[in-house]
């Protein structure tokens, strides 16, 4: 049976619980929070994201597509797409999750003179609390 405890996306799924509940000791003299905040944020998608996809594979078999195994005029879709909609399809709660944690993430990576809220990390850490709890491996 697989142990999802021993898996280094529960190591990030620890880390990134430490980082928010010691995020105001981690920021660097003379910077603002953002660069703290991003970083939970990233972190909380990546490690949710990891754990869908091994999820995916454990219980489905399924295994993302890469972009040079798409057929001639066939729709190419990132990884990080197939692994949404597969969970989508599987289970539509966490699916859901992992979609709204993407869009805080996309927020927090590609557009750095946005401000990141308080309630905009707290809620990246109940989405990926939500999908640590709603994936299960047995």
């Amino acid at each position: 049976m697989y142990n999802i405890k021993k898996s280094p996306q529960y190591d990030l799924y620890r880390l990134t619980k430490k980082l928010f509940l010691n995020k105001d000791k981690l920021v660097p003299k003379n910077a603002d929070n953002r660069c703290i905040d991003s970083t939970i944020i990233n972190r909380a998608y990546y490690s949710s994201y990891l754990l869908a996809e091994e999820w995916l594979r454990d219980k489905f078999n399924f295994k993302v597509k890469h972009p040079l195994d798409f057929d001639n005029g066939e729709k190419v879709i990132s990884e990080h797409e197939q692994i949404k909609f597969e969970l989508i399809r599987h289970c539509y709660k966490a699916g859901d999750y992992l979609y709204k944690l993407g869009k805080l993430r996309i927020k927090a990576d590609y557009n750095p003179f946005m401000d990141l809220t308080d309630q905009e990390v707290s809620i990246s850490i109940k989405l990926l609390d939500s999908i640590f709890d709603n994936l299960k491996f047995n």
